[in-house]
């Protein structure tokens, strides 16, 4: 079985569904989440400066991405990353497709774990997208590229993933 802590909610409430895991084994690492997200709220709390500078750099990168992209095309993207086994930042990107939530949130240029869009480019049946995640430092970073098509359903789904370390 993989860890459970490393696993989005939506993996989660999958292997519950699928009886792979117990309830108090979903309700313990849905609890974890939410203790990391509480911490890391109260870490922007309590250094409010450095949060609004974390702030401003994620919306700057933004701006720099959503010229090869719309929002919509964008969030799409970031949501079907979330879904791939395996890749930490999974656990950032899960939701990324509720439009209620700001889309600069889901880039962390400094703050870790980062989540860096370092290319991408997008056309009706295909994206590819580059990306670092990991350390805030850009030698201990790790760096990824993925190739995504789509469904005959019209969803977006990894097709092709390659590690460049």
């Amino acid at each position: 079985m993989t860890d459970l802590s490393q696993l989005t909610p939506r993996q989660l409430a999958r292997e519950f569904e699928l009886d792979r895991i117990t309830r108090e084994q979903f309700q313990e690492a849905m609890l974890s989440m939410q203790v990391e997200l509480l911490t890391e709220a109260q870490e922007s709390r309590l250094h409010p400066v450095t949060a609004y500078l974390n702030e401003r750099l994620n919306k700057r990168a933004l701006r720099k991405i959503l010229k090869s992209a719309s929002e919509a095309e964008l969030r799409e993207i970031l949501h079907a990353l979330g879904d791939v086994e395996n890749f930490p930042p999974a656990r950032l990107l899960w939701n990324a497709d509720q439009r209620d939530i700001p889309l600069f949130v889901f880039v962390r240029v400094r703050q870790e774990p980062v989540f860096r869009i370092t290319y991408l480019n997008v056309t009706t049946m295909r994206a590819e997208i580059s990306v670092e995640y990991g350390s805030a430092r850009k030698a201990k970073c790790r760096r990824e590229d993925f190739v995504l098509t789509r469904t005959a359903g019209g969803y977006l789904r990894v097709e092709e993933r390659r590690r460049r370390n």
